[in-house]
């Protein structure tokens, strides 16, 4: 168990150094006067609201209006609960796919209260709290990504101990008690450089400066996404995942057999990356003209996810979270 522990413990660097090192250092050369278009230098905490006169007014129908406060208010607030249950109820957990499920509901309520307060405080114009969002949104992907990888392997196929693996009957042997290739272990091999070659398809996305002011409910309110957000999520990400997946595939190629514990962080902290990408890709390609649906759907899929993850935990309780029993034994 440990070494188990060692291992996540390994996870978290690599994941973070995707979402958090890099990032936060080209923010640090942001406020020393590094010129990007849509942040000028030094605007990095309360941002900048000069650009907001010159967005056009696009008056929002009043399902719109109710929309944008049920789902900001009312969604934000069910699904933050949520979170912060999961996290209570993981708490003490120590196998590996539960503490990587805990991290990643740790990341999501972090983030989505870094989102609530730059929208209270800030107006949505914090450039930073509006990244930590989205770092916080990246390493969700990653743990949760990471957690099926564990409870799949440990829970269901057995590949990563020392009993039969599911797909032994594919292979028509197993690597573990006979010196042969393992089937499980080729397919990943496919399936890294096939995921590299889907996390380019953003590089060869278009920025789109958009925006505009509305009314909510009498409050004006301005909704747009700036072209820094758009840099880091079409541009970074996918170069951030394209580089771990070569280091995923290099260490499966040459390193690791059986089992694979560098290769599924590393594909994790990948996934991650990708994750929010495709993510806030798909949202701005159907929205790009709605930015109140563009939030609303946004607030609703991650109410999505954490009902998901409560659900199944709920559903598999018994055998997740085993009830120890207290009656002494007679001997």
């Amino acid at each position: 168990m440990v070494r188990n522990v060692q291992k996540h413990s390994r996870l978290i660097i690599a994941i973070q150094f995707v979402g958090i090192a890099i990032p936060f250092l080209l923010f640090l050369l942001l406020q020393q006067g590094v010129a990007i278009p849509g942040m000028p230098a030094g605007a990095l905490i309360h941002g900048t609201s000069t650009a907001d006169a010159t967005m056009p007014f696009r008056a929002s129908p009043m399902v719109e209006q109710s929309a944008a406060i049920f789902t900001f208010f009312g969604l934000k607030f069910l699904y933050t609960l949520v979170a912060a249950t999961i996290i209570a109820a993981l708490w003490r957990s120590i196998e590996p796919d539960l503490v990587a499920l805990r991290w990643a509901m740790i990341a999501f309520f972090i983030g989505e209260m870094c989102c609530f307060f730059s929208v209270m405080l800030f107006g949505e114009h914090s450039f930073l709290l509006e990244h930590l969002h989205s770092v916080g949104m990246v390493l969700t992907f990653g743990y949760t990504t990471y957690a099926l990888l564990e409870g799949i392997d440990r829970r269901l196929i057995h590949f990563s101990d020392e009993t039969r693996c599911a797909a032994s009957g594919l292979c028509h042997g197993c690597i573990k008690h006979v010196p042969m290739g393992c089937g499980l272990r080729r397919v990943f091999l496919l399936l890294v450089p096939g995921t590299a070659v889907l996390a380019a398809i953003p590089l060869f996305s278009s920025f789109r400066e958009f925006g505009y002011n509305t009314m909510i409910f009498g409050a004006a309110h301005v909704y747009r996404h700036p072209l820094l957000h758009q840099y880091y999520e079409l541009r970074y990400l996918p170069w951030a995942a394209i580089v771990l997946l070569g280091a995923c595939f290099a260490v499966l190629l040459l390193i690791e057999r059986h089992p694979v514990p560098f290769s599924k962080m590393l594909f994790a902290a990948a996934a991650g990356a990708i994750g929010f990408s495709f993510f806030r890709l798909v949202l701005v390609a159907v929205f790009v003209d709605n930015q109140v649906w563009f939030a609303a759907w946004e607030e609703a899929t991650e109410l999505l996810y954490v009902a998901l993850a409560g659900g199944i935990l709920l559903i598999f309780r018994r055998g997740l979270f085993p009830v120890r029993s207290t009656t002494p034994i007679d001997t």
